[in-house]
Order: C-alpha cells, then sequence, then structure tokens
C-alpha cells in the first residue's frame, strides 16, 4: 500500500508543475506589449517645434553670388561696365637723314694746287627726326682720305637744323682729278642718307 500512494504523490506533483508552467506561458501571452520609447534629439532653448518645409527651385533665371555678401544676385542684371585704358602706343624709333645742300668752300672742279691746304665746308640739313651728339660719326667710304682722319665726329645737330660741316684737307702732290667720299653714320653703325663728297683738281 504504501509505495502505490508514493506513486500517487509523484504524480500529483508533475501535474502541479505542468499547471505551473501553463499558467506562466499563458501569463506572458497575454500581457501587453512594452511601448518603445524613441530618441528626440535636442533642441536650442525656445526653439518651436521642427517642421518639414519644402523648398522650390526655379531654373528659369540662373543666380550667381555676390562675393561681397553672399547673397543671391540675378545674373541677367545689367552689370555696370568696367572702365577701360588704353595703353600709348609705343614710340617709334627716330630717323637719321642728311640732306646736302650747298658747297660753302671748294666747289666741284675747284683748281687747287699740287700739296695745297684748304677748308672744305659744306652746308646740309639735319632732316631726320634724330639729334645729332658727339655719338654720329663721319666716315670715308670712298677715295683718299686726305690728310684728315677716315672717321670723324658729325657736327651736333638737332632735327630739322641746317648746319656746315667743315673738313681741312690737303691736295695730294700728283697731278689729276680727285673725288673723295664721306658719309654720317648713327651710333648703332648704320649708314644714312645722303653722303656728301669733295671734288677737286690738282694741277
Amino acid at each position: 500500500m504504501f509505495p502505490s500512494s508514493k506513486r500517487n504523490t509523484q504524480y500529483v506533483i508533475r501535474i502541479t508543475y505542468c499547471v505551473f508552467l501553463l499558467s506562466l506561458l499563458l501569463l506572458s501571452a497575454c500581457a501587453p506589449t512594452a511601448t518603445p520609447t524613441y530618441f528626440i534629439p535636442p533642441t536650442a532653448p525656445n526653439a518651436g517645434p521642427t517642421e518639414a518645409t519644402s523648398i522650390a527651385f526655379s531654373t528659369s533665371t540662373p543666380l550667381t553670388i555676390d562675393p561681397s555678401g553672399g547673397q543671391a544676385l540675378d545674373a541677367t542684371a545689367t552689370l555696370e561696365e568696367a572702365p577701360t585704358f588704353e595703353l600709348p602706343s609705343p614710340t617709334p624709333p627716330c630717323t637719321n637723314v642728311v640732306t646736302f645742300l650747298e658747297d660753302v668752300t671748294i666747289p666741284d672742279g675747284t683748281v687747287i694746287a699740287a700739296g695745297e691746304a684748304f677748308v672744305k665746308q659744306w652746308r646740309v640739313k639735319n632732316d631726320g627726326t634724330c639729334d645729332w651728339d658727339d655719338s654720329y660719326l663721319l666716315k670715308l667710304v670712298s677715295g683718299d682720305a686726305l690728310g684728315a682722319p677716315t672717321e670723324t665726329a658729325l657736327y651736333p645737330a638737332r632735327a630739322g637744323a641746317e648746319v656746315v660741316i667743315e673738313m681741312n684737307l690737303t691736295a695730294p702732290v700728283d697731278a689729276g682729278s680727285y673725288h673723295t667720299v664721306w658719309q654720317a653714320f648713327a651710333p648703332d653703325g648704320t649708314p644714312f642718307d645722303q653722303p656728301i663728297y669733295v671734288d677737286f683738281v690738282v694741277e
């Protein structure tokens, strides 16, 4: 009799335990679902509620940014034209021209004694736009130097001025006709028109 009572007790305990587990399952199924808490970001003090706004952009008028204040400007607006500056034209180089006017002494064909010293003078005009200074030279380009240096400083003269060029010469000792040509040269070595010459006869 005792063993049977013990089995009945164990049976009752098992049944009780199963009922307890079933009760727990029923209670958890019927319990209300917890509402999740959503995170709300903090706002500045006194700030109003955040509202979603929609912004419509128009592409009919192009906009540009004003560099002075960052404000959008209408690109189609008429802007004040910037002042234009006209650069001065470069100054063209001056020109060198000497024009023969007359023989002041010893006209062409003058007869001179053999070995005689004489002074030859030419009246010329500076017909260029450059002023002659001591960097301009008069050089022998043809004939006998007749005792003069083969090159000498050209007589200084401003543009447009008339001057007399003078040279001290000596006639050769041999009889005959002589023709000696001199020409002016610019400081850079460029010759310019027109040459001057002395023409005489030694007897």
